[in-house]
C-alpha cells in the first residue's frame, strides 16, 4: 500500500510526511501515537486524524488535515472506494468516526 498504483491511507501519511523529512511508522494505529495530542477543536492544516472505520474505538483510517478555513476541517486520504480524495471531518461517515488527532510539526 505504498505505490501510487495501490497506496493505502497509511502510507499516504507515511509518504508525505517524508517529503517533510519527518518518518512515520507503517500502520495508521502505529502513527496515531506519534506526536502530540491535538483536541478538535484545535486542528491546523498538518495534522494527522485518526478514525475507526472496522472495529469501534479503534484505529483503522488516518488522513492529514489540509484545511480548516470557516471551521471547516478538510482532510486528504485514500479511500479504498474512491482512491486519493479530500473530504469534510463534518461528512456524516466521518463526523462520527473520528477518534483523534495528533501534531507531528510545529
Amino acid at each position: 500500500g505504498t505505490s501510487r498504483q495501490g497506496i493505502d491511507c497509511s502510507g499516504l501519511m507515511l509518504v508525505s510526511f517524508a517529503e517533510a523529512g519527518v518518518k512515520l511508522p507503517r500502520t495508521s494505529a502505529q502513527q496515531a501515537q506519534q506526536g502530540k495530542r491535538v483536541e478538535r477543536d484545535e486542528l491546523e492544516r498538518g495534522d494527522l486524524i485518526f478514525f475507526a472505520t472496522a472495529a469501534k474505538g479503534r484505529v483503522s483510517h488516518a488522513g492529514l488535515v489540509v484545511s480548516t478555513k470557516g471551521g471547516r476541517v478538510r482532510f486528504i486520504h485514500s479511500s479504498s472506494s474512491g482512491g486519493v480524495r479530500i473530504d469534510e471531518l463534518s461528512n456524516s461517515y466521518w463526523a462520527p468516526r473520528y477518534l483523534w488527532a495528533r501534531r507531528l510539526i510545529d
